[in-house]
Order: C-alpha cells, then sequence, then structure tokens
C-alpha cells in the first residue's frame, strides 16, 4: 500500500515545470511545445497537466487529484477540466459561428417560419459537428492522461 507522501513524492518528480493553474501558464505551454508534465502540488492535493503534441493540441486535460484515506485505504480521486486556453478558444469558434447563423437568420428576405426553421437546422448541422469534434478530442486526451497518471501512480515503489 502506498502512502499519500509516496504517491504525492512520485508525481512531484514527474513534474518538469511547477506553476499554476492560470490562463498565462497555458499560454506558455501551448506556445512554447513544453515537453513533459506541468502542475501543482498542495498538501495532499495536485493539479497536472500535459501538453499534447498529437491532434488535440489545446484541448489537453487538466487534471486534479486529491489523495485521501477512506475505510483503511488510500484513495486517488481524480478530477478532470479542459483547460483555460482550450475552453476560451472553443468559445471564439462557437461564438463566431452562433454569430454567424444569427445573422444569417435575422438577416433574411423571406420573415416566414418555413423559411427560418430550415435556416436554424442548417445552422445546428453546421455547429454540431465542431462541438462534438471538440468534446471528442478532449475525452480522448483526458483518457490518456488519465491512464498515463495512473501507470505513474502504480509505478510508486519504484521512485521511492
Amino acid at each position: 500500500m502506498y502512502s499519500a507522501e509516496q504517491i504525492i513524492k512520485t508525481i512531484r518528480q514527474q513534474i518538469l515545470y511547477n506553476r499554476s493553474d492560470t490562463f498565462m501558464n497555458h499560454l506558455k505551454c501551448v506556445l512554447f511545445f513544453n515537453e513533459g508534465y506541468s502542475g501543482e502540488i498542495k498538501e495532499n492535493e495536485f493539479k497536472i497537466w500535459n501538453y499534447c503534441h498529437f491532434w488535440g493540441r489545446v484541448f489537453y486535460a487538466v487534471i486534479h487529484g486529491k489523495v485521501t484515506f477512506q475505510n483503511s485505504k488510500q484513495k486517488v480521486i481524480l478530477k478532470t477540466k479542459m483547460n483555460i486556453i482550450g475552453r476560451c478558444i472553443s468559445i471564439i469558434i462557437l461564438g463566431f459561428l452562433v454569430y454567424g447563423a444569427i445573422t444569417g437568420i435575422i438577416l433574411q428576405q423571406d420573415n416566414s417560419w418555413t423559411f427560418l426553421w430550415k435556416r436554424i437546422i442548417a445552422a445546428l448541422v453546421f455547429v454540431s459537428p465542431l462541438i462534438i469534434a471538440i468534446r471528442l478530442i478532449y475525452r480522448l486526451e483526458r483518457n490518456i492522461q488519465i491512464g498515463k497518471l495512473k501507470e505513474i501512480i502504480k509505478k510508486c515503489d519504484e521512485f521511492s
């Protein structure tokens, strides 16, 4: 059984860039293609992320972990979220698409409902695949990062 200190020590050894979870730090990570883990550790909690050089690029996950002791067992609880740069880019892209769809609907020649609902469906058809693609990329990256982190935690004894 691993102690909380061993798990935190192992994760601390993996972090190459000791950074907090802020917009500027994620921007540095994306612009300078930082390889290796970035993150911060506070007592029994940690936030860690790893920039992806694959097609996910800016849609990588930030993993927030907490080492707890429940029912006489050590547990590592992991929660994820998309990094702030990925969220901002998603909002900007979707904002432009929604703006284009709305202006296309409002600035039309014919104000009849038959024409309007066709425009709304067409806008949804063009916006939905992008939303789905961004979510799939994020989920793939999240699963890869969590898998890597679980392997690191399981190999605690090797690093101690």
